[in-house]
């Protein structure tokens, strides 16, 4: 509970800074050209900003396909016999909310406080105002994600999806992906889901959000990388 309220301080404390702040008045569409970035230096996270869809991209900054390259080449074709090839830089999934309905939009922003590292949603539908923030931790070392419905509920379904060849499963009430690639890297994110005076349920590779004022998710990811092949 200390760390929950911990984390909704920092959505209250960003939120009442002055601003140096990007602004749009609508959804990113384009990944490359729209998305705003936020990240701590291990978890990066590009935020789309969608009422009805709403995605997160994300991954951690030791997420890569190559191996030990002491030649220096870049692909299979660049490498020495024997040796590794310096690989590729990976995007390890998405975090997405589907809202049950979005209703009609209207008064619809979204920003990027570049001095509080904090991405803001906000739109009404009828006579609610929807809010969601995010930002990425350094010392908790998580991504949070504040959703709020004032003067009305959240319903939707929040999934986890993998960009490779993941398992997804749940562990109590965590959903957790892990995956591998060909280099034998590991890879791990987990997402557990707070929920105020709503229900959560798990649907599938989901969980099911429901009635509730506000909803705090938090994720956690990482890879188990190592500098040099003799420390593990």
């Amino acid at each position: 509970m200390k760390f929950f309220l911990r984390i909704l301080a920092c959505f209250t404390a960003a939120a009442s800074a002055a601003p140096l702040t990007l602004r749009f008045d609508e959804p990113a569409t384009d990944w490359e050209k729209h998305g705003l970035p936020l990240g701590n230096g291990t978890i990066g996270a590009v935020a789309m900003g969608d009422p009805a869809h709403d995605r997160i991209q994300i991954t951690v900054d030791s997420l890569w396909t190559g191996d030990e390259n002491p030649s220096g080449g870049y692909d299979e074709a660049g490498k020495q016999r024997g040796q590794g090839c310096f690989g590729a830089f990976q995007s390890m999934g998405d975090l997405t909310f589907t809202a049950t309905s979005s209703g009609k939009v209207s008064d619809f922003h979204r920003a990027l406080d570049l001095q509080q590292a904090l991405h803001t949603t906000s739109w009404k539908s009828g006579i609610t105002t929807h809010t969601r923030e995010i930002f990425v931790s350094f010392p908790d070392k998580v991504l949070a994600w504040h959703l709020t419905a004032k003067d009305g509920t959240l319903d939707g379904l929040l999934e986890l999806k993998g960009h490779h060849s993941d398992q997804l499963k749940w562990e109590g009430n965590d959903l957790r992906l892990t995956g591998e690639p060909a280099n034998g890297l590991k890879y791990e994110a987990r997402v557990r889901v707070f929920i105020h005076k709503g229900k959560q349920q798990k649907e599938g590779d989901g969980i099911r959000l429901s009635g509730g004022e506000q909803a705090l998710v938090l994720m956690a990811a990482d890879t188990n990388y190592v500098m040099g092949s003799d420390a593990g």
